[in-house]
C-alpha cells in the first residue's frame, strides 16, 4: 500500500492515515487469504493448520496493536473504509490529506 500510495502521488500524509490505510489493506489481504487459501488447503493437514493458525494471529495482531500510527490509524482508517467504501476514502484523502469524518 505504501507503494501504490507514492505512485498515485498521495505524500505528506500524517503517519497515522499512512500506516492506517497500509494496516487496512493488510487485514483486507488476510481476511482474502482466509477466503481462497482455505479453500485451496482443505483438510487438517499440519501445514494448513499452522497457516490458518498464522493468517488470525496476523490479523489479532492488526487489529489489538495499541500505538498511535498503527493501532489507532488503523481503526480509523478501517471505520473510514467500512462506512464510505474504499475509493470514497481515498479520493477523500487525495483531496483534503485526512480521512472522512
Amino acid at each position: 500500500m505504501h507503494a501504490w500510495m507514492r505512485v498515485q502521488g498521495y505524500r505528506g500524509l500524517a503517519l497515522n492515515i499512512a500506516e492506517g490505510l497500509s494496516q487496512v489493506m493488510a487485514h483486507k489481504w488476510l481476511e482474502w487469504q482466509s477466503f481462497t487459501g482455505d479453500d485451496y488447503m482443505k483438510g487438517t493437514s499440519e501445514k494448513a493448520q499452522f497457516l490458518r493458525n498464522l493468517k488470525e494471529f496476523m490479523k489479532d495482531g492488526i487489529e489489538r496493536r495499541y500505538s498511535e500510527a498503527y493501532g489507532h490509524g488503523f481503526r480509523e482508517a478501517k471505520w473510514a473504509v467500512e462506512r464510505y467504501g474504499l475509493i470514497y476514502t481515498l479520493k477523500h484523502i487525495a483531496r483534503k490529506g485526512k480521512l472522512p469524518e
